[in-house]
């Protein structure tokens, strides 16, 4: 009895020892767990599956005519994903975006709630990931009556770069520097010192540098 434990006990082990070794990564000398690359100091990346995360940005910089001058702008992404393999993944999730903008000397804001869908691609297999991205979405506005800020909807893109950082098999960090693009249609209203009320129009793209950070989770 204690010899047929012995040997049930020797198989299994083999059996483990075996499909380790074939999911061992040669390329960068790492093995797969569970659909995760560990590391030695039992920070890991995801090779495979289901993800989901959020990023807070903040603007940086912009891209425009002489005539506008993007100013504050606070970004806030939620995605949900699936990851095929080492390298490529996709999402789509719900976004929301606020651009202030200075247009001949009038301030506008807009207010956009985005529906997107992404791709990430992960250029080298290394312990701290760079990676490329791209979104696009469909951005709503506000209602147009008994608000503040009144425009209509629009489409938006991103293109970024980012290092996505191995923390823990359940959730990791990344950074990102991307290109924000968002058409602007809206109307707005101003009093000037003397009391007057005036009524302005403006067609605008937003283009502008955006740099965000966030987690990620399994």
């Amino acid at each position: 009895m204690q010899r047929n434990i012995t040997l049930f006990v020797l198989v299994i082990a083999f059996s483990m020892s075996s499909a380790l070794y074939a999911q061992k990564d040669t390329l960068d000398n790492e093995s797969y767990d569970f659909g995760a690359l560990g590391y030695e100091d039992y920070s890991y990346h995801d090779t495979y599956g289901f993800h989901y995360g959020f990023a807070i940005g903040i603007g940086l910089d912009d891209f425009s005519a002489d005539t506008t001058k993007h100013l504050s702008a606070a970004h806030l992404d939620t995605y949900v994903g699936w990851r095929f393999n080492k390298k490529f993944s996709v999402t789509t999730g719900l976004g929301f975006e606020f651009n202030e903008s200075l247009v001949s000397g009038f301030r506008f804001d807009t207010q956009f709630f985005t529906m997107h869908v992404g791709g990430r691609y992960n250029i080298f297999n290394t312990k701290y990931l760079p990676y490329v991205y791209t979104r696009l979405g469909y951005g709503f506005g506000p209602p147009q009556e008994g608000t503040i800020v009144d425009h209509d909807d629009g489409a938006n893109y991103q293109v970024g770069v980012g290092m996505t950082f191995p923390s823990h098999k359940s959730y990791r960090y990344f950074a990102a520097i991307a290109w924000h693009q968002q058409e602007a249609r809206g109307a707005e209203s101003f009093i000037d010192p003397l009391g007057n009320e005036i009524n302005t129009k403006y067609d605008i793209v937003i283009n502008r540098l955006v740099l965000k950070l966030g987690m990620e989770f399994k």
